[in-house]
């Protein structure tokens, strides 16, 4: 499992790409991000409740899973459920994938 940070400049391009839709999707919920601003422990919650197909796609995508056109992981891939709230932690601290997405 690799850290975004890790990601070279042009790994995290195309990251950006694959992750755009899914992304874009969560954060244009005026409720998620007003969840956000008060606690980043209740965005990720309601993220994950919420946005659990998104959440799923977007981990799928930075393990390096294929993804179909519908957003569904290749068959096989198990959610690293440990991680996904410390990755997504990680990609909504980044203010500058938030303000790419403003």
């Amino acid at each position: 499992m690799k850290k975004i940070s890790d990601l070279t400049n042009e790994e995290k391009l195309d990251l950006l790409a694959e992750i755009y839709e899914p992304y874009s999707t969560i954060f244009s919920d005026k409720e998620v991000t007003q969840a956000l601003s008060e606690s980043l422990k209740s965005g990720i919650k309601m993220i994950v409740k919420k946005y659990k197909k998104e959440a799923i796609q977007i981990m799928a995508i930075i393990d390096g899973a294929k993804v179909d056109e519908n957003g569904t992981p290749e068959e096989g891939y198990v959610v690293p459920i440990l991680g996904l709230p410390m990755r997504l932690t990680e990609l909504i601290s980044d203010g500058r994938m938030q303000d790419f997405f403003d």
